[in-house]
Formats: structure tokens, sequence, C-alpha cells
């Protein structure tokens, strides 16, 4: 788990100064703060394997033979975002205190210095204990990984718009150990389109091929299995490709539509890369 938690510590490289920070918490030898992580660290890996006994990897979820999103997996859906809500609230003041020090640059002042070394801290804090939170929250939803992600791709960034670029103005998420910080919020967003959209085809893709073979042996509309199958074809062609990136059939976005404004209220851009951020 040590190996699979550092990147994730590698990728909070913040322009307005976290890896200083950190560094310099590291250095003062806070043993308050060593305990802490170490034990938010595990509450994060014991809960995200509980998630995993109970429902598989992200990979293994099955979307309907059929296509049909059923509404009270929507409701499922929101239900588990209504539980992360109030993590998800303390961890965009984090992030909307860091984005204002990146975007205007840090104050001089020592209480904004104090300020800035505090949300730095609560940041790398937070990202795991809103990674925990999530792992309760679809239990308690009796709810996937795998079909927290489906809904998510399908309900925020085809049926609503959203960018998979949303996020704060420096890299949040980083799978490797890439110097990523100081760099223009155009460019991050550049990079973090291009990342989610790989990471979301990686994961999603098998999704759609095990639908395709339910599909197929369930005996599903031909219709259907023409247009799930040029899908496929066209993740495959294509790795930055989302599941119907040209458009959401017709019948998946009527079952999302009465959701429309349940769905907007509870979608945070701040927070966006951290969704699609873990798994394999």
């Amino acid at each position: 788990m040590a190996a699979k938690a550092r990147p994730w510590l590698i990728g909070c490289a913040i322009g307005c100064g976290l890896l200083v920070v950190l560094m310099g918490v590291i250095a003062v030898g806070s043993a308050f703060f060593v305990r802490d992580m170490v034990q938010r660290v595990e509450e994060t890996r014991s809960a995200g394997e509980d998630l995993e006994e109970r429902f598989g990897r992200v990979t293994d979820f099955h979307p309907a033979a059929d296509g049909h999103l059923q509404p009270q997996r929507i409701q499922a859906f929101l239900e588990a975002r209504r539980l992360m809500e109030e993590m998800r609230s303390r961890l965009e003041g984090d992030l909307g205190r860091l984005a204002a020090a990146e975007e205007n640059g840090l104050a001089a002042s020592g209480e904004s210095a104090l300020g800035m070394f505090r949300s730095g801290v609560g940041l790398v804090q937070g990202i795991f204990t809103f990674n925990t939170a999530r792992s309760r929250a679809l239990l308690d939803a009796d709810m996937g990984p795998g079909e927290y992600l489906y809904i998510y791709t399908l309900s925020y960034y085809l049926f609503l718009g959203y960018s998979p670029a949303d996020g704060p103005p420096f890299t949040l998420v980083s799978g490797s150990d890439e110097q990523v910080d100081g760099r223009d919020a155009f460019v991050v967003r550049e990079e973090r389109l291009v990342s989610i959209r790989r990471r979301l085809n990686r994961r999603l893709l098998p999704m759609l091929h095990n639908q395709l073979e339910d599909a197929r042996s369930s005996g599903a509309d031909e219709a259907w299995l023409a247009m799930l199958t040029a899908e496929v074809d066209a993740m495959e062609a294509s790795r930055h490709r989302l599941p119907w990136q040209d458009g959401l059939p017709d019948f998946m976005a009527a079952t999302l539509e009465p959701f429309r404004e349940s769905l907007a209220e509870s979608y945070s851009e701040l927070c966006n890369p951290l969704e699609t951020g873990t798994g394999p």
C-alpha cells in the first residue's frame, strides 16, 4: 500500500509552496503529524479493501446489458455524494485557499503564511480522508467504485458537460515522480484533461467490454449491439476517448434528466481530479 500511496503525496505538488511546507513539517519531526498521516493512510487502505472485497475492482463493473441507466442507481449515486458532502466541503476550502494563493501570489504577512501552512498540511491529510469517506459512503449507498465512476463520467462529463480538466490551478494528482509545480494554470488544465481522459478510457473501456459481452449473450437488440460495438471500437482506436463522447444515447439522457439539478448541485469543480485519481 505504501508504494501506491507515494504518488499521491508527490502528486500534491502545489505551486504556492505545499511541498516546501511538507518538507518543513518533516524537518521539524512532528510526531503528531506523522502519526496522524499513518493513521489516515491505514484508514484509507482498510476502507478501500472493504469496498473492493464487496464489489470487486473498478474494471469489474458490468453496466446494464441493454444500456439503460436505472433511476434507483442514480439515486444511490446521489446518496453517496450526499454522504461525502461534509468532507468534500472541507477539502474544497483548503483547495480554494491554495488556488487563490497560486493565482494571486502568496501574501507576505505572517498571518497569511501561517494560513497557507495550515491549508497545505490540511490538504494532504484531507486527500486521504476524502478517499476514506468516499469508500465508506459507497459502502453505505450499496454502490461499487466501478459503478460510481461510470455514473460520474456519464452524468457530469457527458450529460451536464463539465470538463475532465476541472480542478485547482495546480497539479493535484500525479502518477509519476516528475516535478509538476510552478506551471501556468492553462498548462495544468490541458495536461489534466489528457491525463484524466486517458485514465477514464483505461478504466471504462473494460466496463463496456463487459457490457458488450453481456449484451451479446442476452440477445440484446441488434441496433443497440451495433451502437455499443461501434463505441467500443472507437474507444479502442483512441485511448483518450470517453464513452459516448459524440453524444449520450437519448434513452440514457432521458433517465438522467429528472436528476439534472441534483447532479449539478453535487458537482465539485475543485475536487474533480480526486474523483478519477484512485483505483487500478
